[in-house]
This record gives structure tokens, C-alpha cells and sequence, in this order.
């Protein structure tokens, strides 16, 4: 069992670096954005409307007109108007004007499995196209995306639709242009189905041939177990060889997407507490910003380089920066007061941040009360630099871990073969033992 435990989490973490590194070369969204009006259609108020998500709130951002027309109500559990209700409410949240929400209320087009008529769908959406001058229409494709590869995805959305929504929400603050979302989940989940079935169907081998192996098929298993990690192993060994050779390009790939997320989606709101001690925190329920937050205060580092990282007027930030004082005087912030040393540590502060519903923290105060004011330089050192240091003065518990897995793997091979080839001499001695029985009877 340890084994296939190790099997799984190898071959989990290989399937999500060939993702991301798949990832950065998704296709561009297209032209969607060059639309002054864009109708998203979907057949139903559930999980498949999450998927938009990122594009909706991109395309509001952009200050383009967002309608979204839901062809049924979703009664197929007798819950439709609750249904409905959760789509006007996600209307609301992503932004998007709850008169431009529609839903279809026709018994021809009822939640279930029956096919619907193409000619009533054309219908419908024709006529909302007319009556409200759209210009663009965005639906899912014929096949449609739910299907068994995004089961995970199904299975997360339906028990916390909150933090999917604030997560792609997120996500979508980089340009539009850049990151194909639904595409990126979809893909890793695919890649994550597809290897954790493959490991199953390995392990399934690997047992059947220990437990049968005095048999030819028991000890077929056995050969095609140890072959398949050995397999397994020389792969693993060839991504690590192409990971260490393409480091510098997975290392500007990481620094570009960090200053995107700071630019386009950092927005850390801090208000001064009572008598101006302290202050207190909002994330906005920004995912994002929260965890720009939490960094900060973890490895007292500020920003992706440095400070200077928030003096960027093109930052969403820059707008958050001025904060009024009880006096009535309004100073500007030229770093998040995250970037400072709390007193007290920040271990507890960010306990908070992580358990607060609304990312809202109680009044928290600096050791510095002038820190966020002001920049002095030596006392901000950039996050992604003190994050690669402790990565590196942690590399030999990492070293020691991935050394092992590969160790156990190759353990696995010689004693798999051995195993078998040990059962074949058995088998033969035995024969020979009841070949001189019979020969002395």
C-alpha cells in the first residue's frame, strides 16, 4: 500500500507539471472582446454556468454590456425557483445587471433527459438577440462540458460553489487574452482521472500477481507490473532531467504570471483602526490578494521583487492606497501595512486570515506605525526570492523525499522480477520432486 501511495503521489505531481507547462501555451480567447454587447447561453442554472465565470467578469471589467439567458428553470428535483433564484444571485455577484438574466420557463424545454427541439432553442435565443441588440453569443459546444472528465470539478462545485466562484473570479483578473480557465481546469482534471485510473489498474496488477504467483498468469502479472514501473521510473527520471534543463524558462514563466496577478488583481483594503493603531483588513474575497497577504506576513517579504513593486501607478492597488485617518487627514499607503512586522508575529494574524469566512481580519497593529507610509528599502526584500530560499535551504528534505520514491520504485522492479523468476525455479523443482515420486512408485 505504501507503495502505490508513493506510485500515486509521484505520478500526481508529474501529471501537474506536464499540465503547467501544457498550460502556458494555451490558445488566446479570441475577439470576443471587441463586442460592445454578449449574451452567454446555457441550458440550465447549475454547474456548467460556473465554467463563465472568469469570462464574465473579465468582459464587465472591460466595461462591456454582459447578459446571460438561461434556457430553462432547473426544476428537474422540483427546485426551480431556487434555482433560479441562485442564478439571479450569481448574476448580482460577478457583476453583471440582474434585469439582463434571463431565464426560459417552457415545458418544452424542461430540466431532464429529453432532447430538446433545436428550432425552439434557435427561437429563443434569436428573439433575445433582436429585442436586446447583441452582438455576440457564447455558449458550450455541441458535445457540451460536463462529461466524465470533469467529474472532480462536478463534485467540488456542488459542495463549495462559493470558493470556486471566488478562485476563477480570481484567476480571471489577468488579461483575457492570456488564460483559457475552463480549459486549464478541465485539463487537469483530465490529467488527473487519467492517472489516477492508470495507477489503479497497476496496482490491481501488481496485487493480483503477489497473491497468485504460482500460476503462469499470476507471474504474468507480476512481469507486467515491474515493467510498467520501470516504465514509470525512466519517465520520471527524464522529466526531472527536462525540469532541471528548462528551469530558467519555468522561472520567468512564474515571475510573469506573479506581477500579472499583482498588477491586475492585488487589491488589499486596509482602513486604520480606532484612534489610527493598527489596522484592519479586508481581501475583498480575493483568493488572490489574500494570498499575497498571507506571504507577505509569513516570509516578511513585500511584493514579487521588492516595494517597489506596489509604486507602479498601472497598479489596481494604486487605487486602495489612500486611507483617512480619525483626524479626517487622508494618508497614502506605499505598501500594504502586510509588507510590515506585526506586533505580537504575524503566526496568529494569518490563522485568522485563514479562518475568516469574508478574508476580513480584526484591527491588527505594526511594530512600525510608520512602515506602510514609507519605504525603506533594506526592510523590504522581494516574496518570490524568499520563497526560492527556503525552497533551497529545505532542498535536502526534498531531495531525500523524491530519492526515496524513486528508490522504493526501483525496489519494486528487482523484487517484482525477482519474485517471479524465484516462482518459475519453485514450479520446476516441485515438477521434478513429482516426476521421481512417480519414477520410484
Amino acid at each position: 500500500m505504501e507503495t502505490v501511495s508513493l506510485l500515486i503521489i509521484c505520478g500526481g505531481l508529474l501529471a501537474l507539471l506536464i499540465v503547467f507547462l501544457i498550460s502556458s501555451k494555451l490558445q488566446p480567447a479570441g475577439s470576443i472582446t471587441q463586442h460592445k454587447s454578449v449574451v452567454f447561453v446555457t441550458a440550465h442554472p447549475d454547474d456548467e454556468c460556473m465554467f463563465f465565470g472568469p469570462t464574465i467578469v473579465n468582459l464587465i471589467h472591460q466595461n462591456i454590456e454582459v447578459h446571460i439567458l438561461c434556457l430553462s428553470t432547473g426544476n428537474f428535483y422540483g427546485e426551480g425557483k431556487t434555482r433560479v433564484k441562485e442564478l439571479y444571485a450569481s448574476c448580482k455577484a460577478l457583476g453583471v445587471d440582474t434585469n439582463k438574466c434571463s431565464t426560459i420557463d417552457d415545458t418544452s424545454l424542461a430540466d431532464g433527459d429529453a432532447i430538446w427541439n433545436k428550432t425552439q432553442i434557435q427561437y429563443y435565443v434569436a428573439e433575445y438577440i433582436q429585442s436586446h441588440d447583441i452582438s455576440a453569443v457564447v455558449t458550450f459546444d455541441e458535445g457540451g462540458i460536463i462529461g466524465v472528465t470533469t467529474l472532480a470539478i462536478g463534485i467540488w462545485v456542488k459542495v463549495d460553489k462559493k470558493h470556486l466562484l471566488e478562485l476563477t473570479k480570481d484567476v480571471s483578473g489577468t488579461d483575457l487574452n492570456e488564460t483559457d480557465v475552463p480549459s486549464l481546469l478541465d485539463n487537469v482534471v483530465t490529467a488527473l482521472i487519467v492517472i489516477g485510473a492508470f495507477l489503479f489498474g497497476l496496482s490491481f496488477f501488481g496485487c493480483c500477481g503477489t497473491l497468485n504467483n504460482k500460476n503462469k498468469l499470476g507471474k504474468l502479472f507480476l512481469k507486467l507490473y515491474s515493467t510498467v514501473v520501470l516504465i514509470l521510473l525512466i519517465c520520471e527520471l527524464a522529466g526531472l532531467t527536462v525540469a532541471w534543463f528548462f528551469f530558467d524558462k519555468l522561472d520567468n514563466k512564474m515571475i510573469f504570471y506573479l506581477d500579472n496577478s499583482l498588477k491586475n488583481v492585488y487589491n488589499g483594503t486596509f482602513v486604520p483602526g480606532a484612534d489610527d493603531v493598527g489596522f484592519s483588513y479586508s481581501s475583498g474575497g480575493s483568493a488572490i490578494t489574500l494570498a499575497w497577504d498571507t506571504v507577505q506576513l509569513q516570509y516578511d517579504c513585500c511584493g514579487r521583487a521588492g516595494g517597489e513593486d506596489y509604486s507602479n501607478e498601472t497598479l489596481l492597488w494604486y487605487s486602495y492606497r489612500d486611507v483617512q485617518l480619525s483626524s479626517g487627514e487622508v494618508k497614502t499607503l506605499v505598501v500594504p501595512p502586510t509588507c510590515c512586522s506585526v506586533e505580537g508575529g504575524s503566526k496568529q494574524l494569518i490563522s485568522d486570515f485563514k479562518k475568516t469566512e469574508d478574508s476580513t481580519a480584526s484591527v491588527f497593529t505594526l511594530e512600525n506605525p510608520e512602515c506602510p507610509y514609507s519605504l525603506p528599502e533594506p526592510d523590504f526584500d522581494g516574496c518570490y526570492e524568499e520563497i526560492k530560499d527556503a525552497i533551497k535551504d529545505n532542498s535536502v528534505i526534498f531531495i531525500a523525499i523524491g530519492s526515496a520514491t524513486l528508490g522504493v520504485q526501483l525496489l519494486c522492479v528487482l523484487f517484482s522480477f525477482c519474485l517471479a523468476k524465484k516462482d518459475d525455479s519453485l514450479v520446476d523443482q516441485t515438477e521434478v520432486l513429482e516426476l521421481n515420486e512417480k519414477t520410484l512408485d
